[in-house]
Formats: structure tokens, C-alpha cells, sequence
């Protein structure tokens, strides 16, 4: 189920990617010379993964300035909420991302929206047990998003990422074991 799921987010990704490419230079199209028209959203997200070999789940938050219906600039995290072991400590992995999402969103039909996004930035890994302190790490970690308009001012959006982690240097926890396929599910509300 899992291999069949990265085909998905690869076709899926790689489709967004060049349907974005021709939409890019149509944004001028769209609005009168100089018009920009700002929205914005919040929304609260849960996604589910693999961290060394054990499913993981992630709740988080994002927000962002939506420029002219398409592109928009935001913030969001992260953080781990159940129980990974690693071998070497006695308590459970903590891990947390947060940075800056970049998004552009193409409108499908009325309804129906895809986005493509990443988020850049950095990472906490650590346990309870460790008295060397946390490891810092940073994260790339593109997305592409399905949503539907239940309402003028909410979506729901099913999702599917890549999480990149590179800097580990917590014994027991290398970048390969932090990163993975994601998939998960954003209740987003605002001004679109």
C-alpha cells in the first residue's frame, strides 16, 4: 500500500508541477494591471508517516497571506504525537518542524483546487532521556494538496508530502529514519 501511495504523490506532484508552469505567466491575465487582491487562512492539520520502520502521526498548524486567489506566503508547524522507540533510549522520540510555506494554488473548477507547496525550515529531534541535548535539523518538505470548497470560507484538503530532514546527529535517529512519505488530511479556514 505504502509503495503504491509514493506513485501517487510522485504523478500527482509531477502534474502539478506543469500545470503550475503554464499558469504562472496567466496571473496577469486574471486581474486588471496593478490590482492585487489579499485573502488569508489558518488551518489546523494531521498527517501520518513512517519514522524508523513505525508509523508516526504529526498535528500541526499552518497560516499564510494568500496574494490573488494564487500564491501565498505562511508559516506552519508541526510536531509528533504518539510513541516511536529507537533502540538506546528509554523514552519516547520527541520531534517538532516549523518554518516558512510557499504555495501556489491552481483552481480546478469551482469546488476544486490543487495546491503545490513546501515548507523550508528546521526541526527539533530529541528524548526525555537524553542529557546531550536536542539536535537541531532542517527540513524541505514539498506538498501537493486536493481540496473542496465545503463552504466560501472553509476547505477541506487531503495532502500528500515528502518530508527531507538532513543534519541528524542524535545516535539512533539519522536523517534516512526522519524522512519519509506523508499523507494527511488540513481543515482550512479564511479568505480565499
Amino acid at each position: 500500500m505504502f509503495l503504491s501511495l509514493k506513485r501517487v504523490i510522485c504523478l500527482a506532484s509531477l502534474i502539478s508541477a506543469s500545470v503550475i508552469a503554464q499558469e504562472v505567466g496567466k496571473m496577469q491575465e486574471t486581474l486588471p494591471s496593478g490590482q492585487i487582491v489579499s485573502g488569508g487562512y489558518g488551518a489546523p492539520f494531521t498527517k501520518m508517516s513512517r519514522i524508523s520502520d513505525q508509523d508516526a502521526v504529526f498535528t500541526g498548524a499552518k497560516g499564510a497571506w494568500i496574494i490573488n486567489h494564487q500564491y501565498s506566503l505562511g508559516l506552519a508547524a508541526y510536531g509528533l504525537v504518539n510513541n516511536i522507540s529507537v533502540p538506546g533510549y528509554n523514552d519516547r522520540l520527541q520531534y517538532g518542524v516549523g518554518g516558512a510555506n510557499l504555495e501556489y494554488i491552481y483552481p480546478l473548477a469551482t469546488d476544486f483546487s490543487v495546491a503545490g507547496s513546501v515548507l523550508l525550515g528546521g526541526g527539533i529531534v530529541d528524548f526525555k532521556d537524553n542529557t546531550a541535548g536536542a539536535d537541531g535539523v532542517y527540513v524541505a518538505e514539498p506538498e501537493i494538496d486536493f481540496m473542496y470548497s465545503v463552504t466560501k470560507n472553509f476547505k477541506v484538503a487531503l495532502n500528500g508530502s515528502y518530508r527531507a530532514v538532513a543534519d541528524s546527529n542524535l545516535a539512533g535517529v539519522s536523517n534516512n529514519k526522519l524522512s519519509g512519505f506523508t499523507y494527511g488530511l488540513a481543515l482550512n479556514f479564511g479568505s480565499f
